[in-house]
């Protein structure tokens, strides 16, 4: 699922990378636009925010095309006639930037702001609001996945563990069956029972992949 915030302004006043990046130094924020980042630019560029590096598209257009496809929007908006167009997925890092730049163009020229979506409104204070809230979700999203690949690091090693284990009992059950020691039917069971875990292991695989 897509989302676009949309934040209108006077294409006279469009400030420059470099004045949006040190504005956005005074809210504190380690941020930075990479070189391919094109405010202009009619796909979008990638950016950084703590080290970590983001993409989202960006679309500059006249504020006639927004409003043409949502008249509702068309509220004291007589001082604009251009909008920047952001559209970012599921990437939080992504929506963080976005309300980051947006709070920018807010403080440089006195831009509107508005989440296209449900037609919402963003005030400055709402979007400062919003930017911790997108970094804590990351986060939340980057311990998940540090958790799960570590449960599923210790199930791999505590299969191969078992594995060797069921391998050597299986080959010292064969020796001592050869020497008419022990009986056939425990090797059976233990080479029935490797078996068995080799087609779960192979089915968890197949499972993982899709």
């Amino acid at each position: 699922m897509s989302m676009t915030m949309t934040a209108f302004i006077d294409k006279a006043r469009i400030p420059t990378k470099l004045e949006i990046e040190t504005q956005i130094k005074t809210l504190g924020y380690n941020f930075r636009f990479n070189e391919n980042f094109n405010l202009f630019d009619e796909f979008g560029g990638d950016c950084e925010l703590d080290g970590q590096d983001t993409f989202f598209e960006i679309y500059f257009i006249k504020k006639e095309e927004v409003i043409s496809e949502m008249p509702s929007l068309n509220k004291d908006l007589d001082n604009f006639d251009s909008a920047f167009s952001f559209i970012w997925g599921a990437d939080s890092i992504a929506g963080a930037c976005i309300s980051i730049i947006s709070v920018a163009l807010i403080d440089l020229c006195n831009s509107k702001v508005v989440l296209e979506d449900f037609e919402v409104w963003y005030d400055r204070e709402m979007l400062m609001e919003e930017i911790p809230m997108f970094i804590e979700e990351e986060n939340t999203n980057i311990d998940q996945a540090i958790k799960e690949k570590l449960t599923f690091d210790k199930r791999q090693k505590s299969e191969k563990i078992t594995n060797i284990i069921l391998w050597s009992l299986l080959i010292t059950t064969v020796l001592l069956m050869n020497r008419n020691i022990i009986s056939w039917y425990i090797p059976s069971f233990l080479l029935v029972a490797v078996l068995i875990k080799s087609v779960i292991d192979h089915n968890k695989k197949r499972k993982f992949k899709h």
